[in-house]
């Protein structure tokens, strides 16, 4: 636990001076290398060798390139609707007796790898599309803030209070507690954000909710890549981070979180953005 909160203090300073301290360019730049190793992370873990993990960075590239240029919404929208559907793979994995749990049981390895690819660069393009909106830098704080305190009161819920496992067949130490914890925790973050915006009534209310919908994607993150881990036999994506496994165990539940947060905050009149590029 101390190994965890002494790797997490200097990677949070990190995070707040790109977001706050960094050009729109060399923000797009950091985040797209820092989402490129995430993507090397699960390329790995789908079992890629060299060749085919040039291909898949190469492609994961082109993406971020290409996104760039179109309308935020459809893209961050459609990725919503996978994450949605995730659910679904999620529940037949768990429920799947043990000798099919393999990946062709859940999603064939290539469909893995598309989705991924639109996955980590869909949330790439909200963070930016995020940072570069009428509030600035505040949204894109938001969004983080949301996703870190799920992940935190879904711990330590079901550290101390979980009793009634979720999905044992996908994370053992996941509870029904922790994702209770997770959405009040998110709950009370978004409420926060919503005073420091002087939202009234129904507006505040439409972004409570808001961050329980991410709060509660990023759990669905948080599992899917736990499931990934569980069909490839292996406990973390990489080792980065002393405490905290690789990077791709940090950023699963942004993933997810991040398109439901940039959809709801793209519905504000001041968040009229074609393409970050455009």
């Amino acid at each position: 636990m101390l190994k965890r909160f002494l790797t997490a203090i200097p990677l949070i300073i990190l995070v707040l001076l790109g977001i706050f301290f960094t050009s729109m360019e060399a923000f797009a730049i950091l985040s797209a290398l820092v989402f490129l190793y995430a993507a090397f992370e699960w390329g790995r873990l789908s079992g890629l060798k060299l060749k085919g993990q040039l291909l898949y960075l190469s492609t994961t590239l082109l993406a971020f390139i290409f996104l760039g240029f179109t309308h935020a919404f459809f893209i961050l929208s459609l990725t919503a609707v996978w994450w949605l559907f995730s659910i679904i793979l999620l529940f037949r994995f768990n429920r799947a007796p043990t000798h099919y749990k393999n990946l062709h049981s859940s999603i064939p390895r290539f469909l893995n790898l598309f989705f991924s690819i639109l996955i980590i660069s869909a949330a790439w393009l909200g963070l930016n599309t995020l940072r570069l909106g009428h509030a600035g830098p505040v949204f894109l704080l938001f969004n983080l803030l949301i996703v870190w305190a799920s992940d935190t009161g879904a711990y330590f819920a079901g550290k101390y209070a979980g009793k009634h496992f979720l999905a044992p067949q996908i994370s053992p130490k996941k509870t029904v507690e922790g994702v209770l914890g997770g959405l009040i925790a998110s709950l009370f973050v978004a409420g926060g954000e919503a005073l420091y915006l002087n939202l009234t009534c129904l507006p505040a209310i439409k972004f409570i909710l808001l961050g329980v919908i991410a709060g509660g994607a990023c759990m669905v993150g948080d599992l899917y890549e736990s499931m990934l881990k569980r069909i490839h036999h292996v406990k973390d994506s990489g080792a980065i981070f002393p405490g905290h496994g690789g990077l791709l165990d940090r950023v699963d539940g942004l993933l997810a979180a991040t398109p439901f947060f940039t959809l709801g905050v793209l519905y504000s009149p001041q968040m009229k953005i074609p393409g970050f590029f455009a």
